[in-house]
């Protein structure tokens, strides 16, 4: 990778290589060295020089060959798998044959750390687990390499996203929540004309030009083949200047809706492939145990630009329309050189997060295995979460008891207004407790399926470029699909998406759900229940959709909200997030959320113009009164009351009938100039 510098203490082995590979005689000279930047969470990589082989013909590098790297440090250790990376710079030289071997490491702690090489091979030793026979000369390779306490900057510092468990994940290196903002679309990100040997099917594959602009020059170092890239590293930027603190992406979606996102190699050309049905695009169209070595290796330098900004990468591992189609949608010998490969490729990342499938039907047992299987070759206790349709969520259940290796649930909505949001957060926060296991519960794809996250009213829609077409029909997805459940962006029957219609205007009209509805019942709504946060899902009704999207301006409104939003959680919430409770019964207004660690701090959000309230009876001491303003941000703001006792509220003469009745304290006011929604932040200050 571009970052690598060369350790000090560079380990070399010179060796030999003479492995008998089904009968086949294989020599090399073996190297062995690792490479790093020299801090803490900066990632180690080591390059092994083992057999030459080829990504599409012969001994199969993904299947028949296996390596394992184990790092030690103070009796601690650390296994992580390795891949075939043919030559170094594949996504530059496009070589797809070679002897590089890979495996990357983040190291946790300072000084110095050890390492053993584990490179095995026999037919099928990937998903059989057997343990095959020794590639003569590189299993059992060791050495060591020293890692300084510096991190290389505040993002390395953070350390890793990890699941401790508790209902948000904290960063290994500073020990806070995570609290996510993220875009949930486009869902088909990869499908990038940049990228090697990525089809056209549908017409809806990316070029990210409006984002060309926002590409920094700095990050030369992380684009390909002589500048390719430039749009979706600025892509990148620009929503991590927006304010964006997680993406999302399919990594495999052959037969879905958009069918361009392919990590093995294409059996036929790009347009034979356009041309067969989803069923067929698996089954004929790509190669299922063989991947492309190049893009893989192009798909790696730009999502580690992602990484190195501190965004957390949300993979989908697959959808719905396929999820059935490696094993028959058992945890079989595709699915596990798939799951492997991949983890291999980006498990690195410091806030990486696996999904197992957008919308998954698979069966509990088979969820089971694959989360088990997935989280064995994770040394990080990275998240690792399952979806499912909105009125599916049941299939949670299973996986809440101690045991499971899913650690959060990734929530889809249905309606329009959020108004399923906080019932299916509390209710699931719930059932994590009655299980004796928290989980982290993100809100991934919020709101009805059609309109989304609408486009921002006033944005100029002249500036989108055009796509085509899609129709989808109930035939696009595979047999075994749960009866009764569209695919998203599916209507019952046939659907179009409307991904190049005409605009009946030039600039985009107010259209629900508004900014203000998204902004009071979906972002503050789903972190003042208790959810870690939530992705900004893009709907199909707009030229700018789930499928479409090429501008993520379209949303910077919404983006302005969720900046504020993580920006109020990070700075004055934090860590007393652990102890907080959504409890809208301490307020009087049915239109105000609360969260609140009794006798020590509440968070509540209001409008301005309503009496805000707030319930102490029973808590004793005074509390401070601040306000955030949910629209602008900036500082905490003092409004008409500085403080409140705890205890029943004094009846006062002129007061609100309803508030001298329930004995609720008055917060009085938010201060004047601001916006209409105001976050009242209240915190105790003395016995």
């Amino acid at each position: 990778m571009n970052w690598f510098g060369y350790l000090s203490s560079r380990v070399r082995t010179g060796l030999t290589l003479a492995a008998l590979t089904f009968g086949t005689p294989l020599a090399a000279n073996v190297n062995v060295s690792a490479h790093n930047a020299g801090g803490i969470y900066d990632p180690v990589t080591l390059d092994v020089e083992g057999p030459e082989l080829d990504e599409a013909t012969g001994p199969n590098p993904f299947a028949d060959y296996r390596l394992d790297v184990t790092f030690r440090r103070s009796g601690r250790e650390y296994t992580v798998p390795g891949y075939f990376a043919a030559c170094a710079d594949a996504a530059d030289r496009k070589c797809t044959s070679g002897t590089l071997w890979r495996a990357h490491f983040v190291p946790m702690e300072a000084g110095e750390w050890t390492y053993r090489v584990s490179f095995r091979t026999g037919a099928d030793v990937v998903a059989s687990g057997d343990a095959g026979e020794a590639v003569v000369g590189v299993d059992g390779a060791t050495g060591s390499f020293n890692v300084s306490a510096a991190p290389r900057n505040d993002v390395r510092a953070r350390g890793l996203l990890q699941y401790r468990g508790e209902q948000y994940y904290r960063w290994s290196g500073n020990g806070r929540p995570f609290f996510k903002f993220g875009v949930d679309s486009p869902e088909n990100t990869l499908a990038y004309s940049d990228f090697d040997h990525t089809p056209n099917a549908k017409g809806f594959r990316h070029d990210w030009q409006p984002h060309i602009t926002d590409f920094d020059a700095q990050a030369k170092s992380f684009t390909w083949s002589g500048g390719h890239g430039k749009g979706l590293l600025g892509r990148f930027a620009y929503l991590h200047g927006a304010g964006v603190n997680s993406v999302s992406m399919l990594l495999f979606n052959v037969g879905g809706d958009d069918q361009n996102v392919i990590p093995q190699i294409m059996r036929v050309s790009a347009d034979s492939y356009a041309k067969l049905s989803p069923a067929d695009q698996w089954s004929r169209g790509v190669e299922h145990d063989r991947y492309d070595v190049v893009k893989l290796a192009q798909w790696q330098r730009a999502l580690s630009y992602a990484d190195d900004l501190g965004l957390q990468v949300h993979f989908k591992m697959q959808e719905v329309e396929n999820n059935l189609f490696m094993d028959g949608g058992s945890l079989g010998r595709e699915r596990k050189i798939y799951i492997r490969e991949m983890l291999a490729r980006f498990n690195y990342f410091l806030a990486v997060s696996w999904n197992m499938g957008e919308e998954n039907t698979q069966q509990p047992e088979v969820v089971r295995a694959q989360a088990h299987y997935i989280a064995s070759l994770d040394p990080y206790d990275h998240p690792l979460v399952m979806q499912t349709y909105p009125r599916q969520k049941e299939r949670f259940r299973p996986h809440l008891a101690n045991g499971s290796a899913l650690n959060g649930l990734a929530m889809q909505g249905a309606t329009i207004d959020f108004s399923d949001m906080r019932p299916d957060i509390l209710k699931w926060i719930y059932a994590s407790i009655l299980a004796g296991r928290r989980v982290v519960i993100g809100y991934d794809e919020l709101g009805s399926a059609g309109p989304g996250a609408p486009i921002d009213a006033g944005f100029d829609l002249t500036t989108l470029p055009k796509k085509t077409i899609l129709s989808l029909s109930e035939g696009d997805i595979p047999a075994g699909t749960a009866a009764g459940e569209p695919a998203r962006g599916l209507a019952r029957g046939a659907a179009t998406i409307a991904a190049s219609k005409e605009p009946s205007s030039t600039v985009q009209p107010e259209v629900a759900p508004t900014r203000e509805t998204y902004r009071r019942h979906a972002l503050w709504n789903a972190l003042l229940a208790g959810a870690s946060g939530i992705e900004v899902y893009y709907g199909w009704e707009n030229p700018c959709n789930d499928l479409s999207c090429e501008n993520d301006r379209t949303r910077a409104q919404k983006f302005s909200d969720g900046r504020n939003a993580i920006t109020f959680f990070n700075e004055y919430v934090a860590d007393r997030a652990f102890g907080m409770v959504a409890d809208d019964d301490l307020t009087l207004a049915r239109t105000e959320y609360v969260f609140a660690d009794y006798g020590k701090t509440y968070v509540v959000y209001t409008i301005a113009g309503t009496p805000a309230t707030l319930s102490l009876i029973g808590q004793s001491g005074r509390y401070s009164v601040d306000w955030y303003d949910a629209v602008a941000g900036g500082p905490l703001r003092k409004g008409s009351v500085l403080e409140i006792a705890g205890g029943e509220a004094p009846l006062e003469a002129g007061s609100n009938r309803s508030i001298r009745n329930s004995r609720f304290a008055s917060l009085g006011t938010p201060p004047s100039g601001g916006s209409a929604d105001w976050v009242a932040l209240v915190r105790r200050i003395a016995d």
